[in-house]
């Protein structure tokens, strides 16, 4: 964790200061002392659940007495884990619902700054690998119910760079007295971690006033003197819940965020002492201190103010899974015989028969002896057994949300499915979405408070390919008589017009939406309009790139939007070209006509003379008059 030495490390910068041990702070040690135990003491019980929980996930099902028992009656401990099953879809699932945060402007002249927000806040995700931090975060949440995140500034070489850091759940302690899933009405937050003693006299020990070194010192030697327990925040593994364990020089430190007369200060401190303590170095965007750690958490129990995630609700049917699992492994590997005295030779060699497949046992003829059949049984342990499962695969996502099953189905009876296995996990999802909201949030503050220095960063478009943003650019202040820059005679450097992408002027809301699940809708949407197309029905083409799922919809309809917008001697030339266009056009068409009816003229004369040939041709020939005898000659008359 950061607040270890990275926090250490800014502490020289102009920008930050860590606030110096106070000698004379035993009464503020004993404040802060005091809200650490009173969380530790009315949090233990939802701790130790939560540590079940955990468990249960990583397939942890039977306790120490239930093993010893199954094996005492030779029963095998079978673990049919579903818990783990079900909570690495429920986190898939959250994950495919994520999408990239957005800054939206307040005014209208924001609009340009809010666009380049938008660029700091993605560089910031790509940088600290965000999404594998939420990642983590959602699985906590719905397994322990608790999940928080650190937001601050490390010093490196080039700058202080935005940082968040991922806080383990164990190490979280809050006010228990907090109702609010997101912690907003807690008076205190903190993480409590153990450290090697030579690490925290390397992080703390030093300092350039003699006095403030000492105090230190003695507030991490101070450790090795406190007795108090700490049950849930002992040093994993070995053990050793005090504030110290002499075996390697350990101790808990303790980093924490409190809320005094308004304003949200915090201190590191150890059984000892106080070693840093002050205001938040970290500002809103008021300006006013704001405290660092972003928590969130599941559900919460009225009664006590617990925190607790999807699992509790497992621990149930789960349990009767394992138990009715082998239950029923333990009936169909055993016999039940009712038998009279003798009817076997050796009742111990009998029961070892019995529990194998190819048993052979001889009985006495003359005594009773019957195999008690347990079929009924059996097949009662099975209905329970599937009503279990039943149970645990009803909770959250149904056959819509799984995928099967909708393969004939429209998007919207598909989206209406899935609206259905979503309602169950609403709520746990909405305080997810929150605290990534709020996690961008605190990152963009960072950046405005400090990046004041010009600073590059890279980000990837659209289309994927890289682009590199210059933030709080000089613009230098240029002669227009000479072109040159105009020098500072004060300074003797270039006098600055402008700073373009000042990053500390940026005022934006920043929002994070949800994935919402239309896009298959949208789709079927735009497919009907493609329909209409061929029917006639048509649109302007920048109404089909808005329907459509284009990922660079900006830039093409930019490109429509020059097309349409053109100067008058390009529209000119334009029209003139279409004329001449036309003018061809016809004239070719004009030539197409006349060669047409030149073909069919000719087409029309060769047919006719066809015609006269076939019809000539077909008439019996006709004598020469010469040739004629005369009828009567032919009759002899």
């Amino acid at each position: 964790m950061a607040f270890l030495s990275d926090r250490a490390a800014i502490a020289n910068d102009r920008q930050m200061t860590v606030a110096p041990a106070q000698v004379d702070s035993v009464d503020l040690l004993g404040r802060l002392k005091s809200m650490f135990q009173e969380s530790e003491s009315m949090t233990s019980d939802s701790r130790t659940l939560a540590m079940r929980d955990r468990e249960y996930y990583d397939g942890e099902q039977w306790t120490k007495e239930e093993l010893e028992a199954l094996r005492a009656r030779k029963q095998p401990p079978h673990v049919s884990n579903r818990v783990k099953r079900k909570i690495d879809f429920l986190v898939g699932m959250e994950i495919k619902t994520r999408t990239d945060p957005q800054a939206l402007p307040r005014t209208q002249v924001e609009e340009q700054r809010a666009e380049v927000s938008t660029d700091i806040l993605r560089f910031i995700q790509s940088d600290t690998r965000l999404p594998v931090t939420f990642t983590a975060g959602s699985a906590d949440v719905m397994i322990e119910g608790v999940s928080g995140v650190e937001v601050i500034g490390v010093q490196k070489k080039k700058g202080i760079d935005v940082t968040i850091n991922q806080l383990a759940w164990n190490t979280i302690f809050y006010d228990p007295r907090s109702t609010k899933p997101d912690f907003s009405d807690a008076r205190y937050k903190g993480v409590a971690k153990w450290m090697d003693k030579d690490d925290a006299l390397a992080t703390w020990g030093n300092s350039d006033d003699p006095a403030d070194a000492e105090a230190r010192q003695a507030a991490i030697e101070g450790a090795f003197q406190d007795g108090i327990m700490h049950n849930g925040f002992d040093d994993k593994p070995g053990g050793g819940n005090v504030w110290a364990s002499s075996d390697r020089k350990r101790l808990l430190v303790i980093s924490i965020c409190y809320r005094e007369a308004g304003v949200w200060h915090y201190a590191i401190y150890t059984g000892g002492g106080v070693v840093e303590n002050g205001p938040s170095p970290y500002l809103d965007d008021e300006g006013n201190p704001e405290c660092f750690y972003i928590l969130t958490s599941g559900y919460i129990k009225k009664s006590d103010n617990s925190r607790y995630g999807l699992v509790r609700d497992m621990i149930g049917p789960q349990d009767e899974i394992n138990h009715r699992r082998s239950k029923l492994l333990h009936m169909l590997n055993v016999r039940q015989v009712i038998a009279e005295t003798g009817a076997v030779d050796d009742v111990d060699k009998a029961r070892r028969n019995f529990a194998r497949p190819d048993s052979w046992t001889e009985v006495k003829p003359d005594k009773y002896f019957e195999i008690v059949k347990n079929e009924d049984q059996v097949q009662g342990q099975a209905a329970l057994l599937q009503e279990a499962k039943d149970e645990i695969e009803q909770l959250g996502p149904n056959a819509g949300l799984i995928g099967r099953g909708v393969e004939n189905q429209s998007g919207r009876a598909i989206q209406a499915q899935q609206q259905s296995g979503m309602t169950e996990l609403a709520l746990i999802y909405e305080n997810l979405r929150d605290w990534r909201e709020r996690v961008y949030r605190s990152a963009h503050f960072r950046a405005r408070q400090f990046w004041t220095e010009e600073k590059i960063i890279r980000v990837t478009d659209q289309e994927g390919a890289p682009k590199f943003i210059t933030l709080n650019k000089a613009v230098p202040l240029i002669d227009q008589a000479t072109g040159q820059p105009v020098i500072d005679p004060t300074t003797g450097q270039p006098a600055i017009e402008r700073v373009e992408n000042q990053v500390s002027d940026f005022d934006d809301d920043i929002i994070v939406g949800e994935g919402a699940d239309v896009n298959v809708i949208a789709q079927e949407q735009f497919d009907k309009l493609l329909e209409l197309a061929k029917f006639g029905i048509t649109f302007p083409p920048e109404f089909y790139v808005r329907a459509s799922s284009l990922r660079n919809k900006k830039e093409l309809l930019d490109s429509l939007k020059k097309k349409i917008e053109k100067s008058p001697e390009q529209a000119q030339a334009e029209q003139d070209m279409l004329d001449i266009e036309h003018e061809t056009a016809a004239a070719t068409i004009n030539d197409k006509n006349a060669s047409a009816m030149q073909k069919t003229a000719a087409a029309g004369k060769l047919e006719a003379e066809t015609f006269s040939i076939i019809k000539t041709a077909a008439q019996p020939p006709v004598p020469p008059r010469s040739a004629v005898i005369p009828f009567r000659q032919q009759t002899g008359v």
